[in-house]
């Protein structure tokens, strides 16, 4: 799978345009609530700068990366939403690809994500089907 000159992997994207709220957030989809980082209220949004660890890479340690599906703002994926259970996609600088899980109580990602920056390049898009 080759990387795209944005750096992120796959074929062709799509479009990311979801609504804004009052609270000028990015609105989610009904039914779903919108995601939180662990340590802070800020919102996850597809193109964020995230810094994570992988349970069965600890070695590793920080890795750096790239949010790319977000449930309720991403076109619904059956590989990152199955049975109430929610995924937020992280893409790695060499193209690999991981799911980490929303806590089902708070709508946060756990302490293995943090948040590192947001830009306004054009990475604002899903992955196709």
């Amino acid at each position: 799978m080759g990387l795209h000159e944005d750096g992120c992997p796959g074929g062709s994207w799509r479009p990311f345009e979801p609504d804004m709220n009052k609270n000028n957030e990015f609105k989610p989809r009904d039914g779903y609530p919108a995601i939180r980082y662990h340590d802070s209220d800020t919102q996850v949004l597809i193109g964020d700068h995230v810094e994570f660890k992988l349970g069965l890479f600890f070695w590793k340690g920080w890795q750096k990366g790239r949010i790319y599906y977000v449930p309720g703002l991403s076109k619904e994926d059956d590989t990152f939403e199955h049975n109430r259970l929610m995924m937020v996609g992280i893409h790695d600088s060499r193209g690999g690809r991981s799911g980490h899980v929303v806590q089902p109580g708070s709508s946060r990602l756990r302490n293995n994500v943090r948040f590192v920056g947001r830009t306004d390049d054009s990475l604002g898009t899903t992955p196709p089907d």
